[in-house]
């Protein structure tokens, strides 16, 4: 699995940081997302689904069998996640479902209806500028 996040992060590098935008690593965090669907059965992932009235659409939906299981919503390097948590986007998120994960790349929280059930770094900004990267195991 070690792999799959080195992978990744060495993706998230090929565009120089001063360049990315919210969408940027989109292709890179989709693969990886999937590299953890093909690990459970039948598990999909969508990017850019359709909109749900009034409760928005998040970046990417995970489901099994059509079954919803949750969603991961994007945001730009460097984006103050825990601003974005208290959010109307993000309460009407909570409203689709109750397992939910915030990302900028970087740092992912996974969050529940009303709790921050993780929140975990995987790298930081200056780790993508350096010239060597390194992944702890």
């Amino acid at each position: 699995m070690i792999d799959s996040f080195a992978t990744y992060l060495k993706k998230l590098r090929e565009t120089p940081v001063d360049e990315h935008t919210e969408h940027t690593g989109r292709g890179a965090l989709e693969t990886l997302l999937n590299v953890f669907a093909a690990k459970g059965k039948n598990l999909k992932v969508l990017h850019e689904p359709r909109r749900v009235a009034k409760k928005g659409a998040p970046d990417f939906k995970i489901h099994h069998h059509g079954q919803i299981l949750g969603y991961v919503e994007v945001k730009e390097f460097g984006t103050n996640l825990e601003k974005e948590l208290k959010s109307d986007q993000i309460a009407k998120y909570r409203k689709l479902s109750s397992n939910i994960i915030l990302t900028d790349y970087l740092d992912f929280i996974w969050i529940d209806e009303k709790h921050v059930k993780a929140h975990v770094r995987l790298a930081h900004v200056h780790d993508l500028e350096g010239k060597t990267l390194h992944v702890d195991s």
